[in-house]
């Protein structure tokens, strides 16, 4: 890779990142974090970056000069609230105004499912979405109007709204870090909230390589769905954990009326040439 495509990837240490930065140990590309990542590669320079702080990003985005850019930084996820939206206004803010002044083509922004609202089927990323019923999804979207109405219109703005991804280092809390530890620590029950909430869970290792098709292959700036386009429950996902673990363990159910149904349609990805590799079965095999 030349000096003219250089990538960068931004939120180093967070669970996308780290899985995307191992996926591309091989290429050259230069990663902003707070703090030093602990897994390095020959050809990755990581900086230590504050992205709040303006005169550092600017310093940092001119001296690596990115082509192509993932901003997997988010401050405060999962939780949405009024200080972590205005860290994450001014990341923003100062990224835009460096990408702007060097000539990049491409960046890449995580979004979130949950800008569609917490009740929806199979939506497509032209689907209305005036009306949101969480903190997280008003915050992306605001977050994703900025981008576009201030990034440099010749820079490709690709927003990928990834779903509910899972994976080994899933974040503390998380339902698959939940089950995992049930079964580590050796429990008999297993308290599972939300029973009847079914997601579009979409393993790690295929959010990425959806990445990597949508750095290489879209063309122009688009919303673009990373999912399954499948629902599954909570209750479900976790039956199948420990019945593919060969686990026995008494789920027990909280929360029982609650119904969230949130999936996607990924025609867009597919059309790309992205095709979902791990079934739920398989990738349970790999945790």
């Amino acid at each position: 890779m030349s000096q003219n495509e250089n990538i960068l990837i931004t939120g180093g240490n967070g669970f996308i990142a780290s899985e995307l930065i191992n996926f591309l140990k091989k290429k050259k590309i230069f990663i902003i974090t707070r703090k030093k990542i602990t897994k390095k590669y020959k050809k990755h320079k990581n900086y230590i970056c504050d992205l709040t702080n303006k005169n550092q990003t600017l310093l940092v985005i001119k001296k690596i000069k990115p082509k192509f850019v993932y901003h997997l930084a988010w401050h405060g996820i999962p939780k949405f609230n009024k200080s972590n939206f205005t860290k994450n206004k001014r990341i923003t803010n100062n990224l835009i105004y460096a990408l702007n002044k060097i000539d990049c083509k491409k960046i890449i922004v995580s979004g979130s499912c949950l800008e569609y609202g917490t009740n929806g089927i199979s939506k497509k990323e032209n689907a209305n979405i005036d009306q949101i019923d969480n903190e997280l999804g008003i915050q992306k979207n605001k977050i994703r109007n900025i981008f576009q109405k201030k990034l440099r219109k010749d820079i490709k703005l690709i927003w990928a709204r990834i779903f509910y991804v899972y994976g080994k280092n899933s974040r503390t809390g998380s339902l698959l870090h939940s089950i995992r530890l049930a079964k580590l620590e050796n429990r008999k029950d297993f308290f599972i909230n939300n029973p009847n909430n079914s997601n579009d869970f979409i393993f790690i290792k295929d959010v990425i390589t959806a990445l990597d098709f949508i750095k290489q292959k879209q063309k122009i700036s688009s919303i673009i769905n990373i999912c399954n386009g499948k629902l599954i429950s909570n209750y479900d996902f976790v039956k199948k954990y420990f019945m593919r673990k060969k686990y026995k363990i008494d789920i027990k159910f909280m929360n029982k009326k609650k119904k969230i149904l949130l999936s996607g349609s990924n025609l867009k990805l597919k059309k790309l040439g992205w095709r979902q590799k791990y079934s739920l079965v398989k990738t349970f095999d790999l945790l």
